[in-house]
């Protein structure tokens, strides 16, 4: 063991100090880029895209500060509308990105981005931010360096990132509903907070999700390689357990921006190895806004969750859900969970009467049409439709040109036709309420 954990050390030494010469080196190059080329926050983006953007803040159960950007057009903002909870009131959409991404996935593509289109077509836009992203690494009492404010996977997004802004919002707007759309993990959140919490479903008029996630038993290409080979345990055996891609001062984040700005066809490269084959490409000049964004970073601890749901199970852990809570080990799994094995996340409790729609692009590696399909079978009781398309990998149902016709149309056409039936709902309880307060029962 003694020898073991010698090892362990000397591999840690040579990587930090590989890391500190590397950045160093690697800083000699970028001042050069830095002055050719101006980075903008998501806010900053907005604005010079012709729209007005606040930021707010959750605070969570645990303590971490999540930030949401709150997107309005400028015309609206001068008419008063929902610049507060008296303010005209519109119809809510709040988007929440994928694992690695943040609320900049929902704006890269420039004016024809989802987001946008929402705000025209009169939606109140919120943009949401998970705990150890590039806009959410603040705490109330931990501090960043701390061990234990990397602790966490997205069993804890769907415990408390998700539900805690989606009460927020609807405090904020005086609203009832809203419409939820996620990418990715931004599914795998959604089905787990109405599995663990269905009566969040009568909080959303509708829930789209593009490329959703749940099962990730079927996952393609470098991300399972990885996997397999047992890289995440590799890094927590080395006790590298904080934020993966972290601060843009690290070797990896800055290794990748030099890279990309010599070599732009690189992130492309890499994108398809991740997400699947596509002909989309990233637009030149966006290419260094993208690095400074993408990947926007998680903890470690949420990567080994999804490398535990992406090996196979074996042995008696055959029958394990693919969808299921963090797996710790048996001692401390019997302490949380009073089991040995993890739980499965009660995908038979996802509420029947909420309208769902789901986006499966067949050349996504990461969300396979197969794992698609076992979450249909899942969810036989509630009310699916599954659009698949041919063409699109992982990043195409937000980047791909073809997004705006194969997905954006029908997914703004799908939230805007659930609206009057909620609002029906909502007047049915009300006079509802009325009655009831009129003729109390005996």
């Amino acid at each position: 063991k003694k020898a073991m954990d010698l090892i362990r050390d000397l591999i840690k030494v040579f990587l930090l100090l590989f890391d500190s010469i590397g950045t160093f080196i690697i800083s000699l190059f970028l001042p050069s880029q830095k002055k050719c080329f101006d980075f903008h926050t998501v806010p900053q983006i907005i604005e010079l895209n012709g729209y007005s953007c606040s930021t707010h803040t959750v605070t969570t159960g645990d303590g971490f500060l999540l930030t949401l950007f709150r997107i309005s057009s400028k015309q609206n903002q001068q008419n008063g509308v929902h610049s507060n909870k008296n303010s005209i009131k519109k119809p809510v959409a709040l988007l929440w990105h994928g694992l690695m991404d943040s609320s900049y996935t929902w704006i890269y593509p420039g004016k024809k981005s989802l987001a946008y289109e929402l705000c025209d077509k009169g939606f109140d836009v919120w943009l949401g931010n998970n705990r150890g992203t590039k806009y959410s690494v603040k705490h109330s009492f931990l501090k960043r360096s701390e061990d234990d404010m990397w602790r966490f996977s997205y069993d804890e997004f769907v415990k408390y990132d998700l539900p805690n802004s989606i009460d927020y919002i609807l405090s904020e707007t005086n609203s009832s509903n809203l419409s939820y759309i996620g990418h990715s993990q931004g599914t795998t959140q959604m089905f787990g907070l109405l599995s663990c919490n269905p009566e969040y479903g009568t909080k959303l008029c509708s829930f789209t999700g593009l490329g959703p996630a749940a099962s990730v038993q079927h996952c393609r290409g470098f991300l399972k390689q990885l996997a397999i080979i047992r890289l995440d345990q590799f890094f927590w055996w080395l006790q590298f357990r904080k934020q993966f891609m972290p601060a843009p001062e690290s070797l990896l984040r800055q290794s990748l921006s030099l890279i990309c700005w010599l070599f732009p066809w690189f992130a492309d490269d890499v994108l398809r190895m991740m997400c699947g084959k596509s002909s989309t490409k990233l637009p030149r000049s966006k290419v260094t806004e993208w690095v400074e964004h993408e990947p926007s970073g998680t903890s470690v601890m949420n990567l080994i969750h999804w490398a535990q749901l992406i090996r196979p199970c074996t042995g008696k852990n055959k029958n394990l859900s693919p969808f299921r809570l963090f797996d710790f080990g048996k001692e401390e799994n019997i302490v949380r969970y009073r089991q040995e094995t993890p739980p499965a996340y009660p995908l038979n409790q996802f509420p029947s009467d909420l309208p769902v729609l789901l986006f499966s692009g067949l050349n996504d590696t990461l969300a396979d049409p197969k794992d698609v399909e076992w979450l249909t079978t899942q969810l036989q009781h509630a009310s699916i439709t599954v659009t698949k398309i041919n063409s699109f990998n992982h990043t195409d149902y937000l980047w791909s040109s073809e997004a705006p016709t194969l997905v954006f149309n029908p997914t703004i056409e799908f939230v805007s036709s659930q609206i009057p039936l909620i609002q029906e709902k909502e007047k049915q309880l009300f006079e509802s309420d009325i009655v009831l307060q009129e003729y109390p029962a005996p």
